[in-house]
């Protein structure tokens, strides 16, 4: 079974944690890191989706991360396909999406919140 987490990027403080509890209720969501942990509202948030699946470096795979080939040409950033159901690829600076391929033979450089000069 996939192990279902969440991170967010806080667009208020321009920091990206990992959510600890998400009260759809409350609009709020919950966090704890090392020596900070608080609560922030939803609206203030973008939220991401664990993939479930790894780098060829055993990395986890994130929805928004950004991911470079093998020959380190081509980087792409991680997408989720409603009409699919999958985790996609989106080719950056390039107009399609392809369904993750062999996950293993690409690595996490990034994500486009922290690490948006990956992307230009």
């Amino acid at each position: 079974m996939r192990e279902i987490k969440f991170r967010f990027w806080d667009k208020v403080v321009k920091k990206m944690l990992k959510a600890e509890t998400i009260s759809w209720e409350l609009n709020m969501i919950g966090y704890k890191e090392k020596n900070l942990s608080g609560i922030a509202p939803l609206n203030a948030v973008t939220l991401m989706q664990f993939t479930g699946l790894l780098d060829k470096s055993g990395v986890e795979i994130w929805e928004s991360d950004i991911l470079e080939s093998n020959d380190k040409l081509r980087k792409y950033k991680v997408v989720y396909n409603n009409n699919a159901g999958a985790w996609y690829l989106e080719g950056l600076g390039e107009a399609w999406c392809d369904p993750i391929p062999r996950w293993d033979s690409f690595e996490v450089n990034g994500n486009i919140y922290e690490n948006g000069d990956l992307i230009k």
